[in-house]
């Protein structure tokens, strides 16, 4: 299997592939409130060992003897119970389930590092993909979006109703694509771990974040540890924009702090369809 570390969208009929296939996996699986993991782990004769391993990894998927192990690395704050530890268990389940990866894992040519891993390479967001599924299958999710305030909130109700971390509940709000926004998730040196799009801000040309948090914005204020319901700012401050573009559309930004890990950052834009950035230029040139 190749492995691409450069960061593009996954096709839409992979990205359906798999989302259609956790939500199918979740919903099985669905007790309660949320999705047994123990009662996938059973019915797939998958063991789940916990223990601490270190800064080695968050979570890891391995072969042995003709089965797979969980490993789940309790240093990093992976409790099986915990929204943290859930969405670790899920994610290696999706290396475990997604065909390509479990191959390579079971031939030892793919590691896998959970949550925290590099979410460049293309197999660890199709992990992140599967795992938000997993966890917030369609039709259960589909009963509470329409309940859901806005932005970061709504996140962060998704996340104490379905019992799944911060990052879990943002990828699967992403991915709805209701509106147009972007995730990005800081190291505590404010360095740029990772960003994602949705369809809609890939679409419009919203594709390149800048590296320095925008002074007194939500981002820069919770680093400061200092709260901050909301900011906004125009696009220009926020994205990489092309040489004489003027799409300074307004974003929303707001962040939270995980832990000792770093900041996520949700952007988002309250126009549902965003002018591309294409036709914006082809209009100010049209105009000279």
């Amino acid at each position: 299997m190749t492995i691409r570390s450069k960061l593009t969208p996954l096709s839409t009929h992979r990205v359906r592939e798999i989302e259609e296939y956790a939500s199918s996996v979740g919903e099985a699986a669905f007790e309660g409130a949320s999705v047994s993991l123990n009662k996938i782990l059973n019915n797939e004769g998958i063991d789940l060992y916990c223990d601490d391993f270190g800064d080695d990894f968050e979570g890891l998927l391995e072969f042995h003897e003709d089965a797979f192990i969980i490993f789940l690395n309790t240093a990093a704050g992976n409790i099986p119970t915990s929204p943290r530890g859930r969405f670790t268990i899920a994610h290696e389940l999706g290396h475990f389930f997604i065909d390509e990866h479990r191959l390579a894992i079971s031939q030892q040519r793919m590691p896998s590092l959970g949550e925290y891993a590099n979410e460049d390479l293309e197999i660890e967001r199709e992990a992140d993909l599967f795992a938000s599924r997993l966890l917030l299958p369609s039709n259960e999710f589909a009963k509470k979006l329409k309940q859901l305030p806005e932005g970061l909130k709504g996140v962060i109700s998704l996340s104490q109703q379905f019992k799944v971390s911060i990052k879990c509940a943002a990828l699967r709000y992403l991915s709805e694509d209701q509106v147009p926004c972007s995730l990005v998730f800081r190291s505590p040196k404010k360095q740029i771990k990772w960003k994602l799009f949705s369809k809609k801000m890939w679409n419009a040309g919203f594709r390149s974040i800048i590296a320095e948090p925008i002074a007194r914005g939500a981002t820069d204020l919770v680093f400061k540890d200092e709260e901050s319901e909301w900011t906004t700012a125009p696009a220009k401050y926020l994205f990489r924009l092309p040489d004489n573009c003027h799409a300074n559309v307004i974003f929303f930004e707001e962040s939270i702090k995980l832990g000792d890990y770093g900041v996520l950052t949700l952007l988002r834009s309250n126009e549902e369809h965003l002018t591309s950035l294409a036709e914006v230029l082809d209009k100010r040139w049209s105009s000279v």
